[in-house]
């Protein structure tokens, strides 16, 4: 199948038999092959890349399901969020002029959800993999990635907030 465009929640979407697709880590024009499972497709191979893909910064991506689109370019990727502002302002009436929008990647996130997982030692934090448990069932089936190996994750909570910081190779 060969998706057609970027949700708002940042999977690709396609149109099959009167249903919308998701399918995430997929860009749009790429052709692959994927197990349709409900409304979400599962990707097995990537047939057709797209140009706009790239190798995502953070060793985790696909793994955490923290960064959606880590592997698509930054050009399109934020056109995508600047179309993201307008649609949504265009539903409720508005129209305005919408500059481009400024990168703020940086050394970090401007915005990260943790989640919290027993372990042996107590309590650990981190990201939920795709696909992983709301916060209420987070404890029995999270994977949780460390925050301290993700580029994307530099401020520690309640300690950073001022100043994040750069971790190496970042």
């Amino acid at each position: 199948m060969t998706l057609a465009e970027i949700g708002a929640r940042g999977d690709a979407t396609v149109r099959l038999d009167g249903h919308t697709i998701y399918a995430p880590f997929v860009l749009p024009g790429e052709e692959v092959r994927a197990r349709i499972v409900g409304e979400r497709a599962q990707l097995i191979e990537i047939l057709r890349a797209s140009s706009d893909r790239r190798e995502p910064v953070c060793a985790h991506f696909g793994a955490c399901g923290g960064c959606q689109l880590q592997h698509w370019r930054d050009a399109p990727y934020l056109a995508w969020k600047r179309d993201q502002v307008a649609r949504a302002l265009a539903r409720r009436g508005g129209r305005v002029d919408i500059d481009p929008i400024l990168d703020a990647w940086g050394a970090g996130r401007r915005r990260a959800a943790f989640h919290a997982h027993p372990t042996p030692r107590g309590v650990g934090l981190g990201f939920v993999e795709p696909g992983g448990a709301p916060a209420r069932r987070t404890a029995r089936r999270s994977a949780a990635v460390s925050r301290a190996r993700r580029p994307g994750a530099a401020a520690r909570p309640g300690r950073d907030r001022a100043r994040p910081r750069r971790w190496r190779g970042a």
